[in-house]
């Protein structure tokens, strides 16, 4: 089991770490775009395109960090009540429930992009395919803490027991 944590531990680390740097380079531009705007008069046009873009990336990533540092919000009423095993149970079953529903959009998004990745970004003329492939990509990475954190589960003392 400890390399199933250091697993998560490294990648974990590894998202983290893309986040704050794409959040940083994306503050940079912004601030870019404010001085060229307001001091020298001629804004960047593709800043807000990027921003935005940049942070649909962000959000995948963020979701499956979440996953993997247990930072999603859970209501915890009912696995309380029930014994550890029965909690650790119940924490995998939702995993799987979770997982499930990714791998079944997967397709759905892959579809989509074969469909819709040619077009053009009206400012920086980019395919549409690098901001879609976001969502396989955050699903993917989703899934595989949801894994980890199912495998993990079993290998913790019953006071750190969480979803």
């Amino acid at each position: 089991m400890k390399i199933v944590s250091k697993i998560n531990q490294c990648l974990c680390k590894i998202e983290g770490f893309v986040m704050v740097v794409w959040f940083a380079i994306v503050l940079a531009v912004m601030a870019c775009q404010v001085v060229a705007r307001y001091v020298l008069g001629s804004p960047l046009a593709w800043s807000e395109e990027f921003a935005r873009y940049s942070f649909v990336w962000i959000s995948y990533i963020g979701c499956a960090y979440c996953v993997g540092v247990d930072g999603h919000t859970s209501i915890t009423a009912i696995r309380d009540k029930l014994p550890e095993l029965g909690q650790k149970i119940l924490i995998v079953i939702g995993n799987l429930i979770f997982a499930y529903v990714l791998i079944r959009v997967m397709p759905i998004a892959m579809k989509f992009i074969r469909n819709n990745g040619k077009f053009l970004t009206s400012v920086m003329r980019i395919p549409f395919k690098y901001l879609y492939y976001s969502l396989p990509a955050g699903l993917l990475l989703t899934i595989v803490q949801l894994v980890l954190k199912s495998v993990l589960l079993f290998d913790k003392a019953p006071e750190d027991v969480k979803a």
